[in-house]
């Protein structure tokens, strides 16, 4: 049992019911049909992307297009792994680079002599 908007009222009435309860509208017959028409060319339509998709994935070497879309995330994950590695040995570089600045200043200072 689904909701379907009443044309006259624009309120939403039930598939099951046979007229509005808020208007007395009796044309949901018609408007189921098209409703029904409408959902099965939505279907239709995403059957077809659907395909298009795989058929892209297939010519790219993949069983599907969900295959193709898990390879590229995973492709994309190793990507953002690795150039997180990256930020981690500029920053541990940083780190060690200032600690040894720091070190020689106090160095030159005298202040560690002490």
């Amino acid at each position: 049992m689904g909701l379907i908007t009443c044309y006259e009222c624009n309120r939403s009435v039930s598939t099951n019911a046979v007229c509005c309860p808020n208007c007395g509208n009796t044309r949901f017959i018609e408007q189921r049909i098209e409703e029904n028409k409408r959902r099965e060319l939505e279907n239709k339509r995403r059957e077809l992307k659907d395909e298009e998709a795989n058929k892209e994935a297939q010519k790219l070497g993949y069983a599907n297009a969900y295959e193709q879309s898990v390879s590229d995330a995973k492709a994309l994950d190793e990507k953002a792994n690795e150039e997180q590695k990256q930020n981690n040995k500029r920053g541990c570089r940083n780190y060690i680079l200032l600690l040894l600045v720091c070190i020689l200043i106090g160095l030159l200072t005298g202040w560690l002599d002490k």
